[in-house]
């Protein structure tokens, strides 16, 4: 009922067969232990059709909660601005990022005031597999307008989620460059197609990993878990 409730892409959801997994697995089963049924949803889960939802045992789990918790709370994030000149003596700005973690909005806010005037600034998401979908969105709203569409996030059959840039972006006119690679992935793949849906910036690099897409964590009643795409 979790991946019921939370998945997604309903219409895939549907295409997979789900109910008739569930009529299978839950209506018309009787287990006779929380093994059992854990083995039972380990068959399950698969059978969404999608590697990223996947289903965790009680380690696996407590290990992607607190992979979670850093992801929201560290200030250990990594990002880095790197300055230089050209031989033709145009200065350009690489600003690292290397995690979506708590600290990284601010932390790109911050770099952004007080850095000096550049006349193009690269944006390096290679290896970023992403983390806090909501520090996508504020990093993204560094470098756009107020008021600028970061994304749109449409769950089940209810109203399409739009994300906004809530506060005018701090650097919105240098030429920016976004370069990213096959582990670019996550909220980093969703901070890339905002500035570049935006007309913000231009991306280099190697396709992404594909994701685009953020995961919550549903914990069962024998502390495992399962991780959905949502």
């Amino acid at each position: 009922s979790a991946i019921k409730r939370s998945y997604v892409d309903q219409a895939a959801l549907k295409a997979a067969g789900w109910e008739d997994v569930r009529t299978k697995y839950v209506r018309n089963a009787r287990y006779r232990s929380m093994q059992d049924a854990a083995d039972a949803v380990k068959e399950m889960v698969p059978l969404v059709g999608d590697h990223w939802t996947r289903y965790l045992p009680k380690e696996q789990l407590q290990a992607a909660q607190q992979r979670y918790k850093d992801d929201k709370a560290t200030d250990e994030d990594g990002t880095r601005l790197l300055t230089t000149r050209t031989k033709g003596g145009k200065a350009i700005g690489l600003l690292r990022i290397p995690r979506m973690a708590g600290a990284t909005g601010t932390a790109v806010r911050q770099i952004l005031s007080g850095m000096e005037p550049v006349d193009s600034l690269y944006l390096d998401l290679r290896g970023n597999l992403g983390g806090s979908f909501d520090v996508g969105v504020q990093v993204a709203s560094a470098f756009l307008p107020q008021g600028s569409r970061v994304v749109s996030v449409q769950r089940q059959s209810g109203p399409e989620e739009s994300f906004d840039a809530l506060e005018e972006g701090l650097q919105t006119e240098v030429p920016l460059h976004v370069l990213v690679d096959q582990n670019t992935a996550s909220a980093a793949e969703i901070l890339t197609a905002a500035l570049r849906d935006n007309g913000r910036a231009d991306v280099l690099g190697a396709p992404t990993y594909g994701k685009g897409l953020v995961q919550t964590l549903v914990r069962l009643g024998d502390q495992s878990g399962v991780e959905v795409t949502v």
